[in-house]
Formats: C-alpha cells, sequence, structure tokens
C-alpha cells in the first residue's frame, strides 16, 4: 500500500499541468476601429437596405463570433493553411451558474487547438468544471491525447468559473491546445503521433457545483526554513486540507487548485491505491462537498491531412567522433516534430550526466527555408541510455511554422562551457559561409 506521500506525488504528477517550458504562449490579438456617427436624413430604400446590412452582419457574427482560433493562436493568422482548417463548431450549453459556447477547432495531423467562451451568470454560485478530450479513428481506433497546454483553466484537473487564480486572465476565453501521442522506437520515450486521415474528437465537460464555502490557503514558501522546519510546514499545510473538510469548507491552494483537498477526501472502505486508480470526476462525489450538476457533451470531426514525415532513420556525421541520429521528423502546415539522440561514437570516458554537470555539450537550432522558427516546445534528456559510456542525449523539439516549408535543418554547435541546459539556440543571426557548411539537412518527402 503507498503512504499518503507517495500517493500525493504521484496524484499531483498526473494532475499538474505540462512544464512551463512546454507550452506555448497563448497571445489574443485584439482589433478594433474608430467610427464615426454621420447625422443625415435616409430614405425608405437605403434604411432597407441597411436594416438587411446589420441582420447580414448579425447573423455572421452569431456564426463566427466568440473567441476564435486566430484570437488564440494569433501568430497564425498570415498562415493561410492554417486558416483554411480551421472548423467552426458553435456548440452551446446553458445552465442556472453558466453558459458555455464552444467555437472553432483546428487539427494540422498533429495538435489540435480549441477555443470556448465560458460566461459565469451575476449573483449566482461558482462551479467546477472537469474537462475531458478523446480522440478515435474513424474506424473507432482510440488515440492517446496529451493535453499541451491551455488558456484560462487547468484542463489536467480542472478549473472554477469564475476563476479563483488570480495570476490568469479571467475574460471568458478559454483555449487549449493538444497533441497526439505514441511510443517512441525504444518503447521507452513518448513522441508525437501523426494523423493523415480524419479523427472524431469528443469534449466532455463534468459541471460540479461546491456545497461548501470556498476558502484558499498558499503552500508554504519561507527561503529562511531548514529542510526539516519546511517539510513540518508542508505537513501542517496539507493537514489543514483535511480540516477544512471536517469544518465543511472547500480548500484551495493560492492558484485556484483542489488536488491537495482532492487527497483529503474520504474514501472509507478503499485503500490508497484504488482511491489513487479513481478518475477525478468520481473522487469529487466522495464526502459530499461537491455535487454533479450535468454532464456535457460535444464531438466534431476534423478532415485529412498532408503531412511530411521522414521514410527512414537518418545519421548525421557533426565531427570530432559526435554523430546525430534522428529517429521521427514530422511537418505539418502548423508545426515541426523532431526527435534526436546525440552520442559519442566511441566512449570517451563520459557519460551524459558528465557532461550534465559539465555543462558542455550540443545546442541546435531548426531552420525552416533558411529561417530559424519559433520553438513552442523542446527538452533534452541528459540520462537518456546512461548506461552506454558515449555521452548519449536525447533531444525533443517542437517548432511553429507558417506553411509547409521547402527546405528544412539543423545547425549544430559545440560548446565544452555553453549553457546547456536547455540545448537549443533561439537566436541565430545571417549565417556565416562556416555555418551553412555545417549544415545538417533533413529529407523530407
Amino acid at each position: 500500500m503507498m503512504t499518503e506521500q507517495e500517493l500525493r506525488e504521484k496524484l499531483r504528477g498526473l494532475t499538474q499541468p505540462m512544464p512551463q517550458e512546454t507550452h506555448r504562449a497563448f497571445l489574443r490579438a485584439a482589433y478594433g476601429k474608430e467610427a464615426s456617427i454621420v447625422k443625415r436624413k435616409l430614405s425608405v430604400s437605403l434604411v432597407l437596405a441597411l436594416v438587411l446590412v446589420f441582420l447580414t452582419a448579425a447573423i455572421a457574427f452569431a456564426l463566427t463570433g466568440g473567441f476564435g482560433i486566430l484570437d488564440y493562436n494569433a501568430s497564425m493568422k498570415d498562415n493561410k493553411d492554417y486558416a483554411a482548417h480551421i472548423l467552426g463548431i458553435h456548440e452551446s450549453y446553458e445552465n442556472e451558474y453558466i453558459d458555455m459556447t464552444v467555437n472553432e477547432a483546428v487539427f494540422d495531423g498533429v495538435s489540435l487547438s480549441l477555443t470556448m467562451n465560458i460566461n459565469h451568470h451575476a449573483d449566482t454560485d461558482p462551479v467546477y468544471i472537469l474537462p475531458r478530450l478523446t480522440a478515435e479513428t474513424t474506424d473507432g481506433q482510440a488515440l492517446e491525447v496529451d493535453i499541451e497546454g491551455a488558456r484560462g483553466g487547468n484542463w489536467h484537473s480542472g478549473f472554477f468559473v469564475p476563476s479563483r487564480d488570480s495570476s490568469s486572465v479571467s475574460d471568458g476565453c478559454y483555449g487549449v491546445d493538444a497533441v497526439l501521442l505514441t511510443d517512441g522506437p525504444d518503447g521507452e520515450t513518448t513522441m508525437v503521433y501523426s494523423q493523415e486521415s480524419a479523427v472524431t474528437w469528443r469534449l466532455r465537460f463534468y459541471i460540479f457545483h461546491p456545497e461548501y464555502p470556498i476558502v484558499s490557503s498558499a503552500m508554504p514558501n519561507d527561503p529562511g526554513l531548514s529542510d526539516e522546519a519546511y517539510l513540518e510546514a508542508e505537513q501542517a499545510w496539507m493537514e489543514s486540507f483535511a480540516e477544512a473538510y471536517r469544518q465543511q469548507l472547500i480548500q484551495t491552494d493560492e492558484f485556484g487548485e483542489i488536488l491537495e483537498y482532492v487527497l483529503s477526501l474520504p474514501h472509507d472502505g478503499m485503500d490508497d491505491e484504488t482511491w489513487f486508480m479513481l478518475p477525478l470526476e468520481e473522487q469529487l462525489l466522495y464526502g459530499g462537498a461537491f455535487t454533479l450538476v450535468d454532464t456535457v457533451e460535444i464531438s466534431f470531426s476534423t478532415g485529412e491531412n498532408d503531412l511530411h514525415q521522414i521514410a527512414a532513420e537518418q545519421v548525421f556525421d557533426l565531427g570530432d567522433g559526435w554523430q546525430a541520429r534522428l529517429t521521427n521528423a514530422s511537418v505539418t502546415f502548423a508545426r515541426c516534430d523532431l526527435l534526436f539522440t546525440v552520442s559519442r561514437t566511441a566512449a570517451d570516458g563520459r557519460t551524459a550526466a558528465d557532461y550534465a554537470q559539465e555543462n558542455s555539450g550540443w545546442s541546435f537550432a531548426v531552420l525552416a527555408d533558411g529561417q530559424p522558427g519559433t520553438l513552442s516546445a523542446g527538452s533534452v534528456s541528459r540520462e537518456y541510455q546512461d548506461e552506454r559510456p558515449t555521452g548519449n542525449l536525447l533531444y525533443n523539439f517542437t517548432m511553429q511554422l507558417n506553411g509547409f516549408p521547402e527546405t528544412l535543418c539543423l545547425l549544430p554547435a559545440y560548446s565544452e562551457h555553453g549553457n546547456q541546459s536547455v540545448g537549443w539556440l533561439s537566436d541565430v543571426p545571417q549565417l556565416t559561409p562556416e555555418e551553412e557548411a555545417q549544415l545538417l539537412f533533413i529529407e523530407l518527402p
């Protein structure tokens, strides 16, 4: 049986958002124009014509209004392929507490972006919304969906409406980015999955009503505490959630998260492991702190996509006994995903951990049509296959693209004393002849 600490760590890993470096930057484009008021006498025919114009505009707004994809991903407004794939959903739901509309979605064959509006009705109780997104092929094959990031609410563990997180936006505009995943070639890593054919998406919202008053409590954050004192303060903080439940209160952390409170809910007759395996939507119903108001389901389908993928593994000689082995590369009209390892061709006495500790090794830039892309995510796993004494490092890149590139290449840079904490180059000036000679061109069909 797991201890409370082990359970807490596992549940935290399950429900917390992806690390900040893997999230996209969510920007909303604000558009507006001034209008002058002109007073003049109008003819009846002109009035009728204007009425038709206003009716047409009202209908168009009803069909396309709300928080749209290009409001959410403003950096894609010049990507014609991206705009052409935007799907209007416009499914609405309303109860006594909120009104909600799922607006638009776009899928590029790897990732899905979705936008919606959720507005809280004045003078009514808050609600807690737990969203779930699943996907399957047209023949019913389930696809693994992972949430990359979100605007306006936590899509891993749910969120209150109105928001109780003072650090987040609270304008009623919500967005989410999801990606399809599959196992890597070694069975240990995870890589993006490309789906050229149509996909059916199912969106489910569990809407809960909190039965107790809601309070918040900040996690201990005193840098002057010793390790022992901090652990004691953290333990006391965790115990405060159980005490809040006994006092018929719902206690969140300072960001409105309920993870610690869920751990404190009673689950008599159920051991901790069984409790941990329950879906969060079932855990919330234990103890009477929440009641389920409604379950809303919306489904939509996205069409076929044009994808470019490497046909086989590609190996690049980096010089001085180093090589890069590209195992996956997929390119859509909106993004590029690369997975490759860098290692010594012969042991040099240093492992991946050694290179990390010495703050040395390789960094890379990804260039599409000779220009660096916009990095939206990236990671380096230094302990990857560390049993091999060859400095083996795993690199995983996601780059934002503005349409399909004609050429795609890597620019490597090695440093014995460089900052290898990120593993990629963000700023690439005009290439020198020496750098152009070092470019590693990726062969795409």
